[in-house]
């Protein structure tokens, strides 16, 4: 199994497209092999007012490249989206819990 020896980026990373900028959050590694690994994760409407980033995946790379320092050669990409949970209230959970 191949390791991850540096953790290179994790928080919001802005990079721009044709019509504007996408903002995402993206963590960068290192892997033992040498290999770097760029995962980006679609962020809310409210907090990227721009395209998605699966429509823009190639603009990410470029500028992953650039910001990072990485070779484009030994990286791979990946982007992701999470589905947000339904919230329950404090008062609700208890409730569950008591019953």
């Amino acid at each position: 199994m191949t390791k991850v020896t540096r953790l290179i980026y994790d928080r919001r990373f802005t990079y721009p497209v044709p019509h504007g900028e996408v903002t995402t959050r993206a963590r960068v590694f290192r892997l033992e092999t040498g290999l770097d690994v760029l995962i980006a994760t679609e962020l809310d409407d409210d907090e990227n007012p721009g395209p998605s980033i699966t429509n823009t995946i190639e603009n990410l790379a470029t500028a992953g490249v650039e910001a990072f320092g990485l070779d484009p050669e030994r990286l791979t990409v990946f982007s992701t989206t999470i589905t947000a949970l339904p919230r329950i209230s404090r008062t609700a959970m208890r409730r569950r819990s008591t019953r």
